[in-house]
């Protein structure tokens, strides 16, 4: 529904941010949003990631600042939890995939977002992608995340922080966030309705 994603995303744009804000309640909650941005990032486990070629698997989509200390653990912690409860039931790299972004390549370089992997989950089906700011910052774009620099007194970039899960066909079907609708039961939830409109896994 394009006008519905429209109108959430200039609220989004609109509010207020600080460092690693999440984006509003209104916007996290909405659904069916369509066709999810196609893109190309380097994986820092080794070669390329496609979300295009993630067809048949749900993707769960997030963006993070290696150096972030407010909004990004919490987000860490949401994950790390739904990647276990996934990795023990056998669907994490079969049926769900994991891609984490680096949004802020020019502060966090290759050695820290591999550091920031090895510390969040360092298992098959959870990629952490980092590129240059060049090549980022379509995807930054065509994902709505907003990046700004540090305020006074901070180290780290505002930005926003979402996930999005994205259904088997390539189609976005959630947005949740810290600070509005984003736990682990809420996570697993978007996952079945994603895999299955009934939303029975």
């Amino acid at each position: 529904m394009p006008g519905l994603r429209a109108s959430l995303l200039v609220l989004a744009a609109t509010a207020a941010l600080s460092a690693c804000a999440p984006h509003t309640a209104a916007n996290a909650q909405a659904s069916g949003y369509g066709p999810a941005p196609d893109f190309t990032l380097p994986n820092v486990a080794g070669g390329d990631f496609t979300l295009g070629a993630q067809r048949g698997s749900v993707v769960v989509l997030s963006f993070t600042a290696a150096n972030c200390t407010e909004e990004c653990p919490v987000l860490e912690a949401v994950l790390q939890r739904a990647a276990r409860a996934w990795k023990a039931q056998g669907i994490l790299a079969r049926r769900v995939t994991i891609a984490t972004v680096e949004i802020d390549p020019k502060t966090n370089g290759a050695a820290a977002v591999a550091k920031l992997r090895a510390k969040w989950w360092p298992q098959p089906g959870w990629a952490f992608l980092r590129s240059d700011a060049a090549a980022t910052a379509p995807v930054l774009k065509a994902y709505n995340i907003l990046v700004l620099p540090p305020p006074k007194g901070h180290a780290d970039v505002e930005h926003t922080v979402e996930v999005y899960v994205i259904d088997p066909h390539g189609n976005e079907s959630d947005i949740l966030a810290p600070g509005a609708n984003l736990s682990v039961p809420a996570l697993e939830r978007a996952v079945k309705r994603a895999y299955t409109p009934s939303g029975k896994a």
